[in-house]
């Protein structure tokens, strides 16, 4: 997929592109299991807790109200269960704990990174707008939950763009830092220096 317009440079053009590959596929060629458990965000995905009813988090089920989450993949028994004792652990964990305990149930380091990377990019078709488009998979390998990048389709600010510009968009934007999870490298000095390093080195890099 083409995002944006050609740029002419010298005697070629150089467009810039973004792949989507099958989720199967990616699952397979990361993670060495197609049939990986994975959860992907819907347009209220926020990344909170609330509580152990199913319904709460499965768009599919009839009782669900808001549309958060959907299995992607694997087995929903599993997949459901999993997933959300991990929100439980990421949100509710006390802050001297937090890294210690949190890093058994979410890659932590690659969660923040993540989120740096959808703000370099202004790729608001994320977790720091319209939370799409997460997807995260149980890593049988290392027993823990994993943010997997997908369908960055939406940025260098498709959308939004009367809104924000480079150079005005915050390094840390309200949704980051008063989001559920992501909020929690206010009082994590170490994440909240992985999460800013990432986006500088980012800048730097152009």
């Amino acid at each position: 997929m083409l995002i944006g317009n050609p740029a002419p440079l010298g005697s070629q053009t150089n467009p810039v592109y973004t792949i989507i590959e099958g989720k199967d596929e990616m699952y397979k060629q990361k993670f060495g299991n197609r049939s990986s458990d994975a959860i992907e965000s819907l347009d209220f995905g926020d990344m909170c807790y609330y509580g152990t009813d199913i319904a709460e988090y499965d768009f599919s089920q009839p009782t669900s109200l808001w549309p958060r989450y959907e299995l992607s993949n694997g087995d929903p028994v599993t997949a459901w269960t999993s997933f959300i004792n991990m929100l439980n652990k990421a949100n509710n964990t006390s802050n001297s704990q937090y890294i210690d305990t949190v890093s058994n149930y979410l890659n932590l380091h690659d969660f923040f990174k993540y989120q740096a990377v959808n703000v370099y990019l202004m790729n608001f078709d994320s977790y720091i707008s319209l939370k799409g488009n997460q997807i995260y998979v149980f890593d049988t390998l290392v027993k823990k939950w994993q943010v997997t990048p997908w369908d960055f389709n939406a940025s260098f600010g498709l959308w939004q763009t009367n809104s924000y510009e480079v150079t005005t968009y915050p390094m840390i934007p309200i949704s980051v830092s008063s989001g559920c999870i992501a909020s929690k490298m206010n009082s994590l000095p170490q994440k909240k220096l992985l999460f800013r390093g990432n986006v500088l080195v980012k800048k730097c890099s152009l």
